[in-house]
């Protein structure tokens, strides 16, 4: 039965007036939902019954709720395929997204023992960082953190701000046929820079990946540590 102990019955008004909304659209991908306060005010219905509404809309993945937050209408899963090179486009594309990057920054540092033992290099050698914020549909879903040897690939970055892809950039620097040889997954919580990029609160968990590709004579050339969302990315392998 739809009904759970001592829940009013009029909860339905409530959940299909607000289901409604998302489903013409009026709602779209990552707007607040109204409060408990309001839903119940608007459809005239109790606080509980509002209550019970918001965790229909939840439990149907129509809806998120984040602690301090409250309930917004769920974004659309991006997968993304850890294939031969992981790309954003083609990822969003399969879900019939449109994938998009935009550089927020760039220098260069000093490779950490880490970054010298997966590129290969002498710690303390030269780097270029870049970082990309991805979107699916306008809609921020990752930030992305490329690292290259300064000494290998001088000219990196301009490539990158032009094309605003590491493969298309790669291949203006004349290297093709990258693959992905290694990629970790780990969950943790965003620092104050990565919730403000991807749009999530501090207490919302990411996932990250850290990935090494390599070109086709097995020379490592990139190491990406990519903020994914984890409320709306999935990872196919």
């Amino acid at each position: 039965m739809d009904d759970e102990p001592h829940s009013p019955p009029d909860w339905r008004r409530a959940y299909r007036r607000v289901r409604r909304l998302i489903d013409d659209g009026v709602l779209g991908p990552g707007d607040r939902l109204p409060t408990i306060a309001a839903l119940a005010s608007d459809a005239g219905v109790t606080r509980h019954s509002a209550r019970r509404a918001l965790e229909r809309l939840r439990d149907e993945g129509r809806s998120s709720s984040w602690q301090g937050s409250g309930h917004r209408v769920s974004e659309p899963t991006v997968e993304i395929r850890f294939d031969a090179f992981p790309r954003w486009g083609a990822n969003t594309a399969r879900k019939g997204r449109t994938g998009s990057a935009r550089m927020i920054g760039a220098r260069t540092i000093r490779a950490d023992r880490a970054l010298a033992r997966e590129l290969r290099v002498k710690p303390g050698a030269r780097l270029h960082r870049a970082e990309l914020l991805r979107f699916a549909d306008d809609r921020p879903m990752a930030l992305s953190r490329s690292h290259f040897s300064a000494e290998r690939l001088p000219g990196i970055v301009d490539e990158l701000r032009d094309t605003l892809s590491v493969t298309k950039a790669l291949a203006r620097l004349g290297i093709e046929n990258c693959s992905r040889v290694r990629t970790r997954l780990e969950a943790r919580m965003p620092n104050a820079h990565e919730a403000l990029m991807i749009s999530l609160p501090r207490a919302q968990p990411v996932l990250v990946s850290t990935g090494v590709n390599q070109d086709a004579d097995g020379a490592v050339v990139e190491v990406a540590v990519t903020v994914f969302r984890a409320d709306c990315i999935a990872f196919e392998f």
